[in-house]
């Protein structure tokens, strides 16, 4: 009211002028995880400093080990009320919540943001679920278009392994197919 009877006193017809100002209601965040290892391995040959293109060595998959901390959950915040230019208060929307990560192989603590690995081995995340693994597991040959293994835990190649490959693994190695001129 004020402002409106100073405008009219000082005649100030032709400029813009606020009258009342609301304040727009927040949406909260939604609860995110934010994980500390890579959750899609990609198996790409290295190049190296030189150019050339090592594919023996290429990262096949993620290991983690016994403590490694693997993903932190935040939880989703509430949103923050508004009002309009008469008072009326704005209801925000609050953030949604996020499922727990289902699994094995790990350990969540009791508030429920921080999950830690209990065992060694090749750590995979899909579609929501997150196992550590103690065996890495080649379906096919192992040669060239997979690389050298080195795994702490149990390999087992379901087909040959090929001259000149490498697999160094700490626990027991099962190959089902042939093997010539491997380490």
């Amino acid at each position: 009211q004020e402002r409106l009877r100073k405008v009219i006193e000082s005649k100030m017809y032709a400029e813009p002028f606020t009258v009342a100002i609301g304040k727009p209601a927040l949406s909260g965040k939604n609860g995110w995880f934010e994980f500390f290892f890579e959750t899609k391995v990609e198996a790409k040959p290295q190049v190296n400093n030189d150019g050339s293109v090592d594919f023996y060595n290429m990262k096949l998959f993620e290991e983690v080990a016994v403590g490694d901390k693997l993903v932190t959950y935040h939880p989703a915040t509430k949103g923050e009320f508004g009002y309009d230019i008469r008072g009326k208060f704005l209801m925000p929307k609050n953030g949604k919540e996020l499922a727990t990560i289902k699994g094995k192989g790990f350990s969540v603590s009791e508030d429920g943001l921080t999950y830690t690995a209990e065992m060694c081995g090749k750590i995979e995340y899909r579609y929501g679920e997150m196992n550590i693994l103690e065996v890495f597991e080649v379906p096919g040959d192992l040669d060239l278009t997979v690389g050298n293994i080195r795994f702490s835990g149990d390999v087992k190649v379901r087909g040959d392994v090929a001259g000149g490959m490498l697999i160094d693994a700490s626990g027991n190695v099962e190959i089902q197919g042939h093997v010539a001129g491997a380490t």
